[in-house]
């Protein structure tokens, strides 16, 4: 005879999740020793069912079309190149920084970059190599660049450098970045030196006030 608030509210919910459900009001009445029943489609309206059918049909083509995206893996950083090309003057300096500092860290066995393409977007992970994570990536998006440091990652597998880069990113770390202070890279070889066993590269600079570099929206 009715739907309750709670009832419409998830076979709304059960819809847009793509289940065909519908809330068919029933009223029965009696004529002499006969019932009639009246129908009355509360869920979609008759009215909107044609428009709600188009619109579910969109949604699924652009559901298609993004997952038909292809995602060109390639190791190394070197293929990052390209992704630099397409950024913003600003950003190219610190993207180079980072393509140069991943290089070395390859070289030295302390770290697997691997890039990751899109027609408009780039990225470059740092990968430990004995482990499945990447304390760093670093994203090219657009005309814009952008880092992040995986926080829990450095502070679990490399303790004393983690101090380190708190101490230089001050409340920013562990979000998004557009700037490269002074001393961050020195600290991130030291990271990723302590998660594989060795001892720093670097003297750590004497205490200074934490930086707080701007982090992206």
């Amino acid at each position: 005879a009715g739907f309750s608030t709670e009832l419409t509210t998830s076979v709304l919910w059960l819809r847009d999740g793509g289940m065909d459900i519908s809330c068919v009001k029933l009223q029965l009445y009696s004529n002499g020793d006969a019932l009639l029943m009246d129908t009355n489609q509360v869920i979609p309206l008759p009215e909107a069912s044609d428009y709600l059918v188009k619109v579910r049909e969109k949604v699924e083509v652009e559901h298609r079309q993004r997952r038909s995206v292809q995602t060109d893996r390639r190791p190394g950083a070197e293929a990052f190149l390209n992704a630099i090309d397409e950024v913003r003057e600003e950003y190219k300096p610190m993207l180079n920084q980072f393509l140069d500092w991943a290089d070395e860290l390859e070289k030295e066995g302390l770290a697997i970059p691997d890039t990751l393409l899109t027609s408009f977007r780039g990225t470059l992970r740092v990968k430990l190599p004995n482990a499945n994570v990447h304390p760093i990536i670093i994203y090219r998006q657009g005309g814009n660049a952008y880092y992040r440091l995986r926080a829990d990652q450095i502070r679990a597998r490399a303790p004393e450098a983690d101090a380190r880069i708190a101490q230089i990113l001050g409340e920013a770390y562990g979000g998004n970045q557009r700037l490269l202070p002074d001393g961050l890279l020195a600290a991130l070889t030291d990271a990723y030196r302590e998660a594989n066993g060795l001892r720093p590269a670097t003297t750590p600079p004497p205490d200074t006030a934490p930086r707080t570099p701007a982090a992206a929206p």
